[in-house]
């Protein structure tokens, strides 16, 4: 009887061992399809240092990148070229002086200005300047792209000093982004100290966590999901802190946006500030929201024309808004959202009147640089 129960329980053990092994076998199989796509290959710089010890660097005209986009296993299945005219911006040669008759804009921010991962025509400037067009006998519009990746806020606010004002512009867009602020070393600090389960998934870790990972994909999914949703909620808190009032930097930058605005006012160039939203959403909200309110906060109290996009992006599945899992930068279609956006925006803020004739209106757009 004793033989009979041992050889029942074993063949229970039995199954039940298969079935998990069976189980992990199929999540393992599940697990190396659902792997993230390989880190694109960046081929070419745009960047150099600059002689400016404000905006430390610039865009290298003549300059031409490639971005390949590669499927899990490696291999390439698109790529995306970045040029940079002999001017130093991205987008068609201009002439320093505005032909009369035309309107023209400029688009002052960051790498989502620039266009990160996307082809020249998708760049929100791009499209802004075909929605502006859409309707009219002769293109009246002229809108340019003066993005320069990783620049921060203060960057911006001087090459608007220092660059897009001898180019003529009628309107001028400042892009700012939720790391556009620096951030003291104390609230750095709070927002990023890393957990234990942090430093378990860190991508580089050798040693026997690092084994596991290459030989197990439901191993690697797990631990790559869990760092990058880690470090993205630390990226956020700490640059969310950027934008509290007690942030000296964020005071010191109101000032230069004051300043700057000044300065246009003197010319006859209006500005308006642009927010670009980060696509992840977080409670029903964008994780910029905040960031949101604290820079529609200064402009509402100082009069200063503000375009936030959070609610242009809200409700939609962001993911296939992004060029990359791994990137958060946007596609083009997401860019032309932002556009269609903004050339509202500057409609109901008044800033395209007297368009048909000389016009003086400065649109600044408002990003933070992503790749800071």
């Amino acid at each position: 009887m004793r033989t009979l129960l041992h050889s029942r329980l074993a063949r229970r053990s039995a199954v039940t061992l298969a079935a998990a092994l069976l189980g992990l076998a199929l999540a393992e199989g599940l697990a190396s399809g659902l792997r993230p796509p390989a880190h694109p290959r960046t081929v070419g710089v745009l960047l150099r240092a600059s002689q400016d010890r404000v905006l430390e660097t610039e865009n290298v005209p003549g300059a031409r990148q490639e971005i390949i986009y590669r499927d899990r296993a490696g291999a390439e299945v698109r790529s995306v070229e970045h040029m940079i005219s002999a001017s130093g911006w991205r987008g068609p040669a201009f002439s320093q002086h505005k032909p009369p008759g035309v309107f023209r804009i400029i688009c002052v921010g960051d790498s989502h200005t620039l266009g990160h991962g996307v082809g020249e025509d998708e760049t929100w400037p791009r499209a802004l300047e075909r929605a502006l067009n859409l309707g009219q006998p002769s293109p009246r519009f002229e809108v340019l792209n003066f993005g320069v990746g990783g620049y921060g806020g203060a960057q911006k606010v001087a090459l608007i000093e220092r660059r897009a004002l001898a180019s003529q512009p009628d309107v001028v867009l400042l892009q700012l982004y939720m790391n556009d602020v620096e951030v003291g070393p104390r609230n750095l600090a709070r927002h990023t100290r890393r957990s234990p389960l942090l430093r378990l998934a860190q991508p580089n870790r050798g040693g026997w966590v690092g084994a596991l990972r290459e030989r197990s994909g439901l191993c690697e999914l797990v631990l790559s999901s869990l760092f990058s949703r880690q470090c993205l909620a630390s990226y956020m808190g700490a640059n969310a802190a950027g934008f509290e009032d007690s942030n000296p930097h964020w005071r010191q930058l109101q000032a230069r946006i004051l300043e700057c605005r000044a300065r246009l006012e003197q010319r006859g160039v209006k500005l308006m500030v642009v927010l670009y939203p980060l696509l992840f959403e977080q409670s029903g909200q964008l994780a910029s929201h905040g960031v949101g309110h604290a820079v529609g906060d200064f402009c509402a109290r100082e009069s200063i024309p503000f375009v936030d996009l959070e609610p242009t992006f809200l409700g939609r599945p962001l993911t296939p808004l992004r060029i990359h899992p791994l990137d958060y930068h946007v596609t083009g279609e997401a860019h032309a959202l932002a556009a269609r956006a903004t050339a509202e925006g500057l409609r109901s803020h008044g800033l395209l009147e007297g368009a048909a004739g000389p016009g003086h209106a400065v649109v600044l757009t408002a990003t933070g640089s992503s790749g800071r």
